[in-house]
């Protein structure tokens, strides 16, 4: 399947959750969409945030039908990553960070990811996973250090860069 760009700026005519965030960052960009330790996000905020992290993502060749595995714990960043991720069409693979580094480099590999999106605290086994992967060329760490093929996600998001083109993605993908 092909999918074409979108000309309207709110995609309206499908009930995808990035859509349905777009629409309330129109609508009522300063009302909260969710609270996570004491810190406020707007609508307006989220859909800013994951629209920037598509954009960091599709310059890195992600794209529709692609797989960001995802292995963090509990983030505002995590739901940014999610709807940036499926914005361009592409499959968030969250990963359980309970399973060991074999089963971990299992899902990279079998996934046949192409980017994955950690944090501090597991950065460690996400890099060390990355190595075994040969089509997983980005490594995103929240909070982390940066360096030796890593890059942190407040760096990404800061990137200039094109934008990504919106996609008509269907209710049933």
């Amino acid at each position: 399947m092909t999918f074409q760009p979108l000309d309207e700026p709110i995609r309206s005519r499908r009930n995808h959750w990035v859509n349905q965030v777009a629409t309330h960052a129109a609508m009522r960009p300063g009302r909260i969409a969710f609270k996570y330790k004491g810190v406020d996000t707007t609508w307006k905020q989220l859909h800013e945030r994951s629209e920037r992290f598509a954009d960091a993502l599709s310059r890195r060749g992600v794209g529709f039908g692609d797989r960001v595995l995802i292995l963090a714990l509990n983030y505002t960043e995590y739901i940014e990553a999610v709807m940036g991720i499926n914005a361009l069409g592409a499959i968030a693979v969250p990963v359980n960070f309970r399973l060991t580094p074999p089963e971990v480099a299992y899902i990279v590999a079998d996934s046949g990811a192409k980017a994955i999106v950690t944090d501090s605290v597991l950065q460690p086994l996400a890099v060390g996973v990355a190595g075994q992967a040969p089509d997983l060329s980005t490594v995103v760490v929240i909070n982390g250090q940066t360096g030796a093929g890593v890059i942190g996600y407040e760096d990404v998001l800061a990137e200039p860069g094109e934008p990504h083109a919106p996609l008509d993605i269907p209710e049933e993908t």
